[in-house]
């Protein structure tokens, strides 16, 4: 080993292979740094298109409510319903002066016609704008409406985007249109005053794929697509995502851009930055890399050199330190310790403790055969061969056995055997851990474990048999509760039609009082039973769509109930796993609930949706009917538990209490938080739930 360590071509072999190493490490942290600057940059991009995303939704948002807010005045309302132009140019003018971002405002009749103006500019009254996108937006569901980019017809007559709102009389009729023509200019100016870094290339578009604003493409005062088409085709269609694109007109120019829809106006923010301002700012960082490179490759190769010198040196000091290291811990080791001579399997040396172990002494160990450490059904013909060679192809694992006492006992022990070489002498080491009290330890484990699985078995076998005992005495229960029940309600029945001629209209009235209680009871008993079958039914998991399951609920409830009109918001994609049928009994008594105690609403709501708590994601159905009292939650979930009488809101009082269990089944929570008039708002949380991306 030292010739080979001495020798000059094994160093130049070394040195050879330290530059390839070094050369491709160096040139393979100069490509992941690219990588990594070049994902950087992307997300930068997208969290610019987000933010300003986020910021032009705002912004035109705040402008739709300044014009709602002004459409719903009720002296503008009534100058829009009299025509009074004077009247409504005061109204424009106030609005003008007290919200400084508004450029131009005009007003049309609900056909579309323009009769008032501010700036006034009287040329374009009496046009008809119907074919204008902001008039068809606006009119397609009488809600506000931002539209693409046009030419106005009116005052400077440049590109605008209009904002639109329908305004309402007293009666809900629509009389007209409050608009804002938002000059292009004032867009660019506000993205302008948003934009962190000025290397980036911001693009706003409309929902027709227009240039609204961009200050990396021409676009002037007319009408601009952009440029590259699967850009466009992307952001028209509101999807958010990142792209590598090549330059319209220089096809080897590349560069990532994010696009960032403007939810529920159209529009899409596109921010991009070029492959070449990329690679501009890390040419820096490629030189240092290569110099790094090359000065590791000089210190590896000056380190080899020194290494030869100093080989034999070192190597001569550490083995002494290690031999006089390891006899100490031979000597001292709390564990036995034996070394066997690896090709005739006598023991050469063993340690005090290894003679513990077997209650014989050190010295009458060595020179025996090491089969003289294992009972006598262990010792046979070639045993020293076959464990020898078993001990050496399972070098460094640790073996579990037995060795034998000079009495006869036996213990068990973990071996842990390694070929070591001392004085140029190949050896077997045993280490022996003695785990006897370790050994009894687990089988009274096994057995305790043993008992405990039979008494679980013996315990469960009694459940199940309480189970089939309960379930019969509940349905026996429910059978003959309901025998005399409709006896009641039949005799009751006949004596309302046979006799009729014979009872005054107090008997009447009692008969009818016994019939309804007759049907209380039955709804009761049924409410009962369901209660029962969510304890004791098997639960089949699975993924439910639980949107398309409420909207189905409130669905049949609409045709049920035609004469009700009730603002539904449904969140869509929402998904959890569990059982479809019971899921489907929880959700239909919570919008039940959410249903019947808004029925006095003049304006009834109810949503169902989701939302984040402690991070966790929540379901919720909420209604703006009459609330409850929060002093007597505790007790809203309890069977026959009502905090509104029966009189007022009829029901059995076990729906929610069977909400609770079904929701408890799945290894979910339910809470409700309610103001009295002010509504309620039932919280749950179910395994699985989540909401779909593409919701």
């Amino acid at each position: 080993m030292d010739t080979v360590f001495e020798s000059k071509k094994l160093y130049a072999v070394i040195i050879a292979f330290i530059f390839v190493a070094t050369s491709l490490i160096t040139f393979s942290v100069i490509h992941r740094h690219y990588d990594v600057e070049l994902k950087n940059r992307i997300t930068e991009n997208r969290l610019t298109a987000n933010l300003l995303s986020r910021l032009i939704y705002e912004h035109q948002m705040a402008a739709i409510g300044i014009l709602e807010s002004h459409a719903s005045h009720p002296s503008f309302v009534e100058a829009v319903q009299k025509k009074d132009f004077n009247q409504t140019l005061s109204h424009l003018k106030s609005l003008t002066k007290r919200h400084s971002e508004i450029d131009v405002l005009f007003i049309t009749d609900q056909y579309g016609t323009l009769w008032a103006d501010y700036p006034v500019d009287k040329t374009a009254y009496g046009t008809n704008l119907a074919f204008r996108d902001w008039y068809k937006g606006v009119s397609k569901n009488w809600r506000p409406y931002i539209s693409p980019i046009y030419r106005r017809i009116v005052l400077e007559k440049g590109l605008a985007v209009a904002i639109s709102v329908p305004v309402f009389d007293r009666k809900g009729t629509v009389i007209g249109i409050l608009s804002s023509g938002q000059r292009t200019s004032f867009l660019a100016t506000f993205i302008n005053e948003s934009i962190v870094d000025p290397k980036k290339n911001i693009t706003l578009l409309d929902q027709e794929g227009n240039i609204i604003f961009s200050n990396a493409l021409p676009y002037g005062e007319t009408i601009t697509k952009y440029p590259d088409v699967r850009v466009q085709e992307k952001a028209v269609t509101g999807v958010s995502i990142d792209m590598e694109i090549a330059d319209a007109r220089n096809k080897k120019k590349v560069s990532y851009v994010s696009i960032a829809p403007i939810k529920r106006i159209g529009w899409s923010v596109i921010v991009g930055l070029e492959k070449d301002t990329i690679l501009q700012s890390l040419y820096g960082h490629f030189i240092r890399f290569a110099v790094m490179g090359f000065i590791i490759f000089l210190f590896l190769t000056v380190s080899v050199l020194y290494f030869r010198r100093e080989y034999k040196y070192h190597k001569t000091k550490e083995l002494q330190a290690s031999e006089k290291k390891y006899r100490t811990l031979f000597n001292e080791s709390m564990d036995g310790i034996c070394l066997a001579d690896a090709e005739t399997g006598l023991i050469v040396d063993c340690n005090e403790a290894l003679a513990a172990l077997v209650c014989r002494e050190r010295t009458e160990l060595i020179g025996q055969p090491q089969a003289i450490l294992h009972p006598p059904q262990d010792i046979q013909e070639g045993f020293s061969t076959t464990f020898r060679q078993h001990l050496l192809n399972k070098h460094g694992q640790v073996l579990e056995t037995q060795v034998i006492t000079r009495t006869g006992d036996t213990r068990d022990v973990e071996i842990k055997a390694n070929v070591v070489v001392l004085g140029g002498r190949k050896l077997l080491q045993g280490v022996f851990h003695d785990i006897s009290e370790h050994k009894k330890a687990e089988e009274a484990k096994r057995k305790l474990n043993e008992e405990l699985e039979q008494l679980v078995r013996e315990r469960t076998m009694q459940l199940e048999a309480t189970n089939k005992e309960l379930e019969a005495f509940a349905y026996s229960i429910s059978h003959d509760l309901r025998a005399p029940i409709r006896s009641i309600e039949g005799f009751s029945q006949i004596l309302l039609e046979d006799y009729q001629d014979k009872l005054d209209d107090t008997a009447k009235s009692y008969l009818d009082r016994v019939r309804k209680a007759t049907q209380h009871m039955e709804n009761l008993i049924e409410g009962l039973q369901k209660l029962s079958l969510v304890t004791r039914s098997e639960l089949l998991y699975r993924s439910v769509d639980l949107s398309t399951m409420v909207r189905k609920i409130f669905e049949k409830l609409q045709q049920d109930n035609p004469d009700r009109t009730v603002d539904v918001i449904i969140q869509e994609g929402i998904f959890a796993s569990g059982d479809s049928s019971l899921l489907q009994d929880a959700l239909e008594n919570l919008v039940h609930n959410a249903w019947k105690f808004t029925s006095r609403e003049a304006r009834p709501r109810i949503e169902f949706g989701t939302i984040v708590k402690e991070g966790k994601t929540v379901c919720f159905i909420k209604d703006n009917g009459v609330g409850f009292d929060m002093v007597y939650a505790n007790k809203l979930f309890g069977a026959f538990q009502r905090l509104h009488s029966s009189r007022e809101f009829p029901g059995t009082g076990i729906g929610l209490a069977t909400v609770q269990r079904i929701i408890n089944r799945h290894g979910g929570r339910i809470w409700a938080e309610a103001e009295v008039e002010k509504g309620a708002t039932f919280y749950f949380t179910l395994p699985g739930l989540e909401v779909s991306r593409q919701s």
